[in-house]
């Protein structure tokens, strides 16, 4: 799989064997280089390029980007909607489960309209799968734990769900040790899903990492 960013000239061979690591010293650069990206997920021209035996993917299909690692949604609406097909297809196999509950919730709702004093009560007398799941509000609960924990939490919830399988971090490295750097790069080749940093400087190099740094005359060095 590659990543190109044709403005720059740039193109990662990408591999869950180790990380790629963009180093832009150039402020300028650096920005333009998050914001391109985070525009083109906005419906904005596209500044980056994913493609797999020449084939152009759609980048919000295949990469997830978290433009600050800090804050990263497990329960996005695509991640959301994507857990309620999955939960559908089970429950919708368990019929008489479903109309068990169904038959409770009239019971329940037609002795409420005895008691009360209305008589024109109405209500929807079939319950999908869909419905239980938004009333109850069924989610993915996060991990509470450390940042490198909900990282992995969130790179396994969102590759299994919605098959994604490139992440992209900007300045992951100025939150996480290089231990904890090392476990999520351990667990994202587990998951045979592929790791990219964009850093604003250079810093002590992650084995296995190929970096490529764009200095502050915007010269690339690939090491």
């Amino acid at each position: 799989m590659i990543m190109s960013i044709p403005s720059k000239q740039l193109s990662l061979d990408l591999s869950s064997e180790y990380i790629s690591t963009i180093v832009a010293e150039s402020g300028d650069v650096m920005s333009e280089i998050v914001l391109g990206i985070s525009e083109q997920y906005e419906g904005g021209e596209p500044s980056v390029v994913i493609s797999e035996d020449n084939k152009i993917l759609k980048l919000s299909q295949m990469m997830s980007f978290i433009p600050d690692p800090l804050h990263v949604d497990i329960n996005s609406r695509p991640m959301l909607k994507k857990l309620y097909t999955d939960l559908q297809e089970i429950g919708n196999r368990q019929l008489e489960k479903i109309n068990e509950i169904n038959r409770l919730a009239i019971d329940f709702l037609d002795d409420l309209s005895v008691r009360s004093n209305y008589n024109n009560i109405t209500y929807n007398l079939e319950l999908s799968v869909e419905s239980l799941l938004k009333m109850y509000e069924v989610k993915i609960e996060p991990l509470y734990g450390s940042m490198s924990d909900r990282l992995s939490e969130y790179v396994k919830a969102v590759s299994n769900l919605l098959g994604v399988k490139v992440f992209c971090f900007v300045n992951l490295k100025a939150f996480l040790s290089e231990q904890r750097l090392n476990e999520l790069f351990t667990m994202t080749r587990y998951y045979n899903v592929n790791l990219i940093l964009i850093e604003y400087r250079e810093r002590n190099e992650i084995c296995p990492e190929k970096s490529y740094i764009i200095d502050k005359d915007q010269c690339l060095i690939v090491k």
